[in-house]
């Protein structure tokens, strides 16, 4: 399990943040990967419906930007050269905060898989997937 570190109390995901094919946490920090989302909730791949109340953002970890293929190139600087764009995500060592750069010089602050995976969607057009799901 790649773990969910911390999780927001009293923080509910609203339906337009969650995208199918987007990973969150289930109260109990098992990662679920939505694969239908409705107006009330989400469900799995086996059908099993959760709550929005009940589900909640994972926090971005370096092991999370290693399994979707990302290349440590330096000390806290992961790399993924996904045609036409490079994507940088740099870890403030005083913050412990993600930040992604890309050759445009424009910067975001990142701090759910989620979010990562919908910006990378929203700029690449394409699914950032990982390299191994492991039966999620």
């Amino acid at each position: 399990m790649r773990g969910c570190g911390w999780l927001k109390q009293n923080f509910i995901m609203k339906p337009q943040e969650i995208r199918i094919g987007n990973f969150v946490s289930f109260f109990n920090n098992d990662i679920l990967k939505a694969s239908a989302v409705f107006e009330n909730g989400i469900h799995d791949k086996h059908y099993n419906g959760y709550e929005y109340n009940d589900i909640h953002p994972i926090p971005l970890n370096e092991k999370w930007l290693l399994d979707f293929g990302f290349k440590e190139e330096e000390k806290n600087l992961f790399t993924l050269r996904q045609s036409p764009i490079i994507f940088n995500v740099h870890k403030n060592l005083i913050s412990n905060e993600f930040i992604i750069r890309m050759v445009t010089n424009y910067s975001f602050l990142v701090e759910n898989v989620h979010h990562l995976q919908n910006l990378f969607f929203e700029i690449a057009k394409q699914e950032l997937k990982l390299k191994k799901e492991n039966g999620l």
